[in-house]
């Protein structure tokens, strides 16, 4: 059986990172995002998922936490071939999820790795050949998704001396199944203090001959920051809004400030 590493040797990494809450506990995962268009990879029919409990002594010590993270992975990924998928932070549990192509727990060779840390762990091993964790617990739906996408703007904002505090026109596009549908979008928006930029439609069919199932479209905008809170509580909105009325929402823009 070819190891992972086999299957896609040029294979890069894309790793990031959102907040949610499982069971209204809340939490932030960390996922490598390439890995959707590999999942479920052949052969690699174990989930594996290192539990380390978060006690004072090291809860907040985040070097000391990345060092265990990257000795676990050191081990895991090149003594047992181990696919490095994601991580779920808790209050006071970290999970550090990986899949094996092998039934056999690396809680032995782990041992040796992690005991210079003085923490408490656990080593769960599943069969789980179609990468349920992965594909539909780590990987990000639409407000996830809105929520990276909102901060990779944000940095690259930051990056040029904007902070996002500054109120500024913020520009978004969402398309309908029907005219009738965008009408009644244009209602909600217009109540939530939007104004309405243009209406775009678009032909029946696509360049290649596609039918065209979300042709009416819509350009609105307001006034407001673009800090993270603000900006994400925006968009889960306007996604739902959007979903609601047989739509999808597109994203936004808008212009850099404050340098």
């Amino acid at each position: 059986m070819k190891s992972f590493k086999e299957q896609y040797p040029d294979y890069q990494e894309n790793w990031t990172y959102y907040f949610t809450s499982f069971s209204d506990e809340r939490a932030s995962v960390a996922l490598d995002l390439n890995l959707l268009e590999k999942a479920p990879v052949n052969g690699y029919q174990w989930r594996c998922v290192l539990m380390v409990r978060l006690e004072d002594s090291i809860r907040g010590h985040y070097q000391e936490l990345d060092d265990m993270d990257d000795a676990a992975a050191a081990y895991l990924t090149e003594s047992i071939d181990a696919v490095r998928v994601g991580r779920i932070t808790f209050e006071d549990q970290l999970h550090y999820i990986y899949y094996l192509n092998q039934d056999t727990n690396p809680k032995a060779g782990l041992k040796g790795v992690l005991d210079k840390w003085k923490v408490e762990w656990e080593v769960e091993l599943v069969a789980e050949p179609d990468w349920h964790t992965y594909l539909q617990v780590l990987y990000p739906d639409r407000y996830e998704e809105s929520q990276i996408h909102n901060r990779e703007i944000y940095e690259q904002l930051k990056e040029q001396g904007d902070d996002g505090s500054e109120r500024r026109p913020v520009t978004h596009w969402s398309y309908f199944e029907t005219p009738a549908d965008r009408k009644q979008f244009v209602k909600l928006v217009l109540a939530s203090g939007y104004e309405i930029g243009e209406e775009l439609d678009a032909d029946e069919k696509t360049e290649d001959g596609q039918v065209n199932e979300l042709r009416y479209g819509l350009m609105y905008w307001r006034s407001q920051t673009i800090e993270p809170e603000e900006m994400d509580a925006a968009c889960a909105r306007l996604i739902s809004q959007s979903e609601e009325n047989n739509g999808y929402y597109d994203g936004w823009e808008t212009e850099v400030k404050g340098k």
